[in-house]
Order: structure tokens, then sequence, then C-alpha cells
């Protein structure tokens, strides 16, 4: 009886391991992202250079610790970039790409080091155009965001944006009634010279203007002064005419 007992324990035993079955879960131990040595937040801004033999901006408005996107703006066409960024041997790498939706777009393959904020950079087509190199550093940020905007007789302006990019608005007519049309550009500041690279405009057609920022005074009888944009035979003030 008690053989005949035991057996069924262990035939019982048999069939409800038979019908259960123990399922072994595999473990996946995740590995730790690099990370870089200093605050992400830290690497945002506008880093500006001469690119083939004009302004460049390069906006990161967004960094992780692997991930940077941002823009940048050549005589006026702004692309977006995104990419990766890591630290190594000293320095932040970044491998930004464009869309690929233009023709001249490409990849920037960029060093900064974080020490002085300055970098070099190189620029590889992904059909149209010429390898380049450069270098870039850090813009000093600015209060106004809007940037600043000088006015004409015609009301036509100038916009100077923090990012270096810049534009000009113009009536196509005297009447103040046609068409307004707007040209782009970058530009740089040397002290009081203001230099903007052109897209190609008819209004501009060399591409290159050279404007001089001074400070006047509009009422003789006043010591309030305003900046003045002075080039290309015109002036250009804070407030319209």
């Amino acid at each position: 009886m008690r053989y005949f007992l035991v057996s069924l324990f262990f035939t019982g035993l048999f069939f409800s391991c038979q019908q259960n079955p123990q399922t072994e879960v595999a473990q996946v131990k995740g590995k730790a992202l690099p990370t870089l040595p200093l605050a992400p937040e830290k690497v945002k801004g506008t880093y500006s250079g001469d690119f083939k033999g004009s302004p460049i901006s390069l906006v990161l408005n967004y960094v992780s610790h692997q991930h940077a996107s941002g823009y940048n703006v050549h005589k006026g066409l702004m692309r977006n970039l995104s990419g990766r960024i890591a630290f190594s041997e000293g320095k932040l790498q970044l491998e930004l790409s464009e869309p690929g939706s233009n023709q001249y777009d490409g990849t920037f393959s960029l060093l900064l080091d974080t020490a002085t904020w300055q970098g070099s950079g190189t620029w590889k087509p992904f059909k149209k155009g010429e390898e380049a190199s450069f270098t870039f550093q850090r813009m000093a940020q600015k209060e106004d965001e809007y940037g600043q905007q000088f006015f004409d007789s015609s009301a036509n302006y100038i916009s100077l944006k923090p990012d270096g990019s810049c534009t000009y608005t113009y009536l196509t007519d005297s009447t103040q009634t046609g068409q307004t049309l707007t040209i782009r550009g970058n530009y740089k500041k040397e002290g009081a010279g203001i230099t903007i690279f052109w897209q190609k405009n008819a209004v501009f057609p060399s591409g290159k203007s050279t404007f001089t920022l001074v400070s006047e005074k509009p009422f003789p009888d006043s010591d309030y002064t305003q900046p003045v944009l002075k080039g290309e035979g015109r002036t250009f003030t804070e407030t319209p005419f």
C-alpha cells in the first residue's frame, strides 16, 4: 500500500510538471551610455565662423549627452542640423547632417574645445559642392532675441539677428503700395563695421555690403543719440522716418 501511494505521488508530480512547464526569462543587461563631462545645456548656443570666404552661423538649440540638433545659416540659406555628439580626447565631437533635400546639403564634422569655446570643422557635400574646412567660435549671448532693425526714408529696413543672419525687406516701388520682398544674408561685425554677405539679388548685385554703425543726435537741442547704419549710399536709423 505504501509503495502504491509513493508511486501515485511521483506520477502526479510528473504530470503536473508536464502541464506547467517552467519558462526561463532571459535577463538583458543594458550598457551604460556615455555622457558628456559637462551639462549639455552649456553647449547650446550660436557659433560663428568663416565658411568659404563668408560668415556661417551654427546654432545648437537642443543638446543631450548623445544627440544635438539646430540649424545653420550661410548667405541667408537656413538648413536644419541633427546628429551625434560625444566627448573624446579632451574635445566635443559633433557629426551633424543637413536634411538632404537641397542639392547643396552635406554633413558637418566638428571639434569643439569647451575650455575656449573655439573649434574647427569640415563640411562634406552629399551631392554638389566642394569639401570645406573652417574654424569657428562661440558668439556672446545677446539679451535681445529679436536683434536690431534699421529703417531708411522709404520704410525699407535691415534686420540684424542675434544668430548672425540678416534680412533686407523692401517695397518694389516708391508708392508704398507695391509688393514687399525680402533678401536674406549673414553678417559679421568688427568694431563699428558691419559686413553683410547677401544671397544672389538685384538690389545688392555684388553680394556684399559694408556698413558703418555710428551714433547721431536726431534732435540738435537734445543729448539723445540713436544708432545709425550707413552704407551703400543710404542711411538707416532705428526709428522709421
